[in-house]
């Protein structure tokens, strides 16, 4: 088949000499030798099925494929080896702000500030009025001489109450957050918060074989006479992990948290941190939660609750291909309604910007973490203010500091202060903080491993508070000068290894329950339900997401639509294949795209070889390529869909779409080269249902691609399960063995797998009228014409072709809804 420019890749080609040696290992072997061909005199019918293929006849073939596949795996692997000494990795690339566009920027930003805050009236206010109750503090204003106080407004704060803030945090002239979008301020209370999660050692048939045991135990205790249970002999039987149906992670944890505090959440590895944020702010996806949830003294509920709630996660997870600016503007539109207009986003966004002090790189794109972008720093103040456009009323933040430097995670810690000064309910996980950053903050729920509460309350000046409660237990060791309290307090509760003082042996939650401390705060939190529930009213929205569908969809689209564009390492290299594969098939296949005149077998087969290896090329080619693209916005899926911004549906439709005209310039890439070089039929019909079938053909695999990225937890299973799927495809799609020829127990298969209508509407299309004869002495000696012997060997029914169009277009649609519907009900973040 190859013609003579194409000679040089076929004898480099492995697969030509694995394939070569295959097959004449199989015809040259006696019961194919021993049989003479039909109508050939002397010809053996293994050599004349060699012959047919133009394949050789001689054995030493089969050892010459054996040869080279092996010299090419030596040869390859050594290239590997010289690539990794001597080839290096991507480098970070810097991004240089344009100082013109900044100025300009900021020049647009003041004066939208400026526009929206005249044109602010009060009476378009959603703010809750509040009754100052027990424990008002007194206005900023009557207390200016402190200068350490920034300006805190809470109205409903625990008189006990010293607010701490590190002078170190306060310095740089951070703006404050003007009141140009009004929230609700929320005052948060959680009782008696208990969770449970699935024992993954639990031994259903030893739990059973103990309790028959222990049912036996006790009758013959009745018997003899019960024991006293309190006798110190008594011994109690170890803890038997896998008796345990469940584990609890949290025990009875109750609190509270109000607007313009600043709440620390801390304890040592496996004290519950993240578990606790994570079940007040529903974010939980297995396990059974027990207790109650408050927001303005009343229960909550996530419909309403994921709408003025900000949860910035531990792992700052964002599209790549966006700017800073755009993250901030996707984020803000999408979570305020419609009645907050394009012109109040922008100019929320722009004071976001500067709150956390993004303003000189808000058009540098977000990048892959490690390789080009944000920096560590940059994106944890960009997941910050992703959460903080959205005007939350609560803001939950999983450890921002972690993995920063001491100067990095000053400059994060001065915008969480900023967002807890405007009056928001701010929580904050955090593990080891240095004096400046720990001292911070106003009030500190401190964790015991087992998830159980050591100490919650106020932190105090220089932690006074938290260090006068700890120092009252006998044998608690003084905080050395100059040493971190945080450090200290950890150190003598047993939340981390003990460096310089001991830690002291206390059951600090047993002590934190019998104390004085722990009936101030479950008093204190009781007050707060009662008051704020006749006070506030109950939080509701009319729907679960801000925006109507047709605006997410636009959105949505716009975002993949930039995101696309700025993916050439995707998309071009993508288009560059197809467009080098069409050259090598119309330059290998040149003019053998029509049957000569009497057909042969081996020709039908050419032309039907070519539809199919070229279809399932480049359909796995784009399923493969989408699954690493698709695998990275997963994970932004699940964060963006926790927070509630857009339907799944409405996300599933505009990644659908944004694929579109990819997928139709890939092929105009590649039917009109290919089609004509190999010059199949030269009719406008013929040629325009070939190209509505390749269009059809690309779109299935890309949208298959990404099902399978849906339905599985990582894109590394994806692909092994594409591989797959791809060889029950091309062993029931028709080619391989036709649907006349195979067991009549798989047809079923042959008519479910959607290649096989790709390769019946390519095949039929193109031989299914041809009245070109076959070789009578393939058919017996019958005079069968093409379309015929077509029908009869592979079940080709010309009138079939544009149905095939419709059913393929069927399994296009299939695929794509059940994805979304994966996407929505099949969730693989497990927390």
């Amino acid at each position: 088949m190859e013609t003579p420019w194409n000679v040089f890749f076929c004898a480099v080609s492995p697969f030509s000499y694995a394939m070569r040696a295959l097959v004449i290992n199989e015809f040259s072997s006696p019961r194919w030798q021993d049989l003479p061909a039909p109508g050939v005199p002397g010809e053996t019918l293994g050599n004349y099925a060699l012959g047919s293929f133009d394949f050789y006849t001689n054995t030493p073939w089969i050892w010459g494929g054996l040869g080279f596949n092996f010299g090419m795996y030596i040869l390859l692997t050594i290239g590997s080896i010289i690539a990794l000494a001597y080839l290096h990795p991507e480098t970070p690339r810097a991004q240089i702000p344009d100082q013109s566009q900044l100025e300009a920027a900021r020049q647009q930003g003041e004066e939208r500030r400026k526009t929206m805050n005249s044109r602010r009236m009060d009476a378009n206010s959603v703010i809750i009025p509040v009754t100052p109750g027990k424990g008002t503090r007194k206005d900023s204003s009557e207390d200016d001489s402190n200068s350490e106080d920034l300006d805190m407004k809470s109205s409903r704060t625990n008189p006990a109450l010293m607010h701490s803030p590190s002078s170190a945090l306060n310095k740089g002239g951070q703006s404050d957050i003007s009141s140009s979008l009004p929230f609700t301020p929320i005052t948060l209370v959680f009782k008696d918060i208990r969770y449970f999660v699935p024992n993954p050692r639990y031994d259903k048939k030893a739990a059973r074989a103990a309790a028959r045991a222990k049912q036996t135990q006790a009758e013959m205790e009745m018997t003899k006479g019960s024991s006293d249970p309190t006798d110190p002999k008594a011994k109690t039987p170890p803890l038997d992990m896998t008796l345990m149906e469940e584990l609890q992670l949290l025990k009875g944890l109750t609190g509270y948290a109000e607007p313009g505090v600043l709440t620390a959440l801390m304890g040592g590895s496996g004290a519950g941190k993240t578990t606790l944020m994570d079940v007040i702010a529903g974010r939980k996806t297995v396990g059974r939660i027990q207790g109650d949830i408050y927001a303005n003294g009343h229960l909550v509920e996530q419909r309403s609750w994921s709408r003025v709630m900000g949860y910035c996660e531990q792992f700052d997870i964002h599209s790549p291909a966006q700017t800073v600016r755009e993250a901030l503007v996707f984020s803000a539109r999408l979570r305020m309604p419609p009645s907050v207009s394009d012109e109040k986003v922008d100019a929320y966004v722009d004071e976001v910007l500067d709150i956390v002090d993004l303003m000189d790189i808000m058009y540098n794109l977000v990048g892959i973490p490690g390789t080009n972008g944000l920096s560590v720093e940059q994106r944890k103040r960009l997941t910050i203010a992703v959460e903080l456009v959205s005007n939350p009323s609560v803001v939950f933040m999983d450890e921002p500091t972690s993995g920063l430097d001491a100067r990095a995670a000053t400059t994060v810690m001065r915008a969480v202060r900023n967002v807890a000064r405007n009056n928001r309910t701010v929580i904050v996980t955090i593990h080891q903080p240095s004096i400046e950053i720990f001292e911070a903050f106003d009030m500190l729920l401190l964790l015991q491993r087992g998830g159980s509460i050591t100490y919650f309350g106020a932190l105090g000046s220089h932690s006074q508070n938290l260090i006068d409660y700890l120092c009252q237990i006998p044998g608690t060791p003084e905080l050395p000068n100059g040493y971190n309290p945080a450090t200290w307090m950890l150190e003598v509760t047993g939340g981390s290894m003990a460096t310089v003082v001991k830690a002291v042996n206390a059951d600090w939650p047993s002590v934190y329950r019998e104390s004085e401390l722990c009936k101030s705060n479950l008093a204190y939190a009781h007050e707060l339900v009662e008051r704020d529930s006749k006070q506030c009213p109950k939080l509701e929205v009319q729907s679960q997401y801000a925006m109507p569908f047709r605006a997410q969809m636009s959105i949505l689209l716009r975002k993949f639509t930039l995101a696309y564009w700025r993916s050439p390492s995707y998309n071009m290299v993508r288009l560059l294949v197809t467009l080098l594969v069409s050259i090598l098939y119309g330059t290998t296949y040149y003019k053998k795209g029509q049957v000569g005149y009497p057909a042969t077998l081996g020709e039908i087969q050419n032309v039907i070889g070519i539809m199919f290896s070229s279809s399932n090329f480049l359909g796995m080619t784009n399923l493969m390529s989408a699954m690493a693209v698709i695998g990275y916005e997963r994970v932004v899926f699940y964060r963006e869909r926790g927070a509630s911004m857009y339907d799944p549906f409405a996300y599933g439709y505009a990644m659908a779409m944004v694929e579109m005209p990819y997928l139709l310039v890939q092929s105009l890439c590649f039917v009109p080269i290919m089609y004509w070089m190999v010059l199949f039929l030269p009719t406008p019909e013929a040629f325009f249902h070939y190209f509505i079938m390749f269009f059809e053909t690309v779109c299935f695999y890309t949208i298959f691609g990404q099902f399978l990225v849906y339905i599985t937890p990582n894109a590394g299973i994806a692909q092994v399960l594409g591989g797959l799927f791809n060889y029950l495809f091309n062993i029931f799609n028709g080619f391989v063995i036709t649907y006349p020829a195979m067991p009549s127990g798989w047809h079923w298969m042959n008519r479910f797998s959607p290649p096989t209508w790709i390769l019946y509407g390519l095949g039929v299309s193109q031989l299914g009228q041809s009245e070109v004869p076959m070789d009578p002495t393939l058919v017996d000696g019958q005079v069968l014409p093409v379309w015929q012997y077509v029908q009869q060997q592979f079940g080709y029914d010309y009138s079939m072709r544009w149905w095939c169009v419709l059913i393929l277009l069927a399994y296009i649609l299939f695929v794509r809804v059940t994805s979304i519907l994966a996407l929505k009900y099949w969730n693989f973040l497990r927390r």
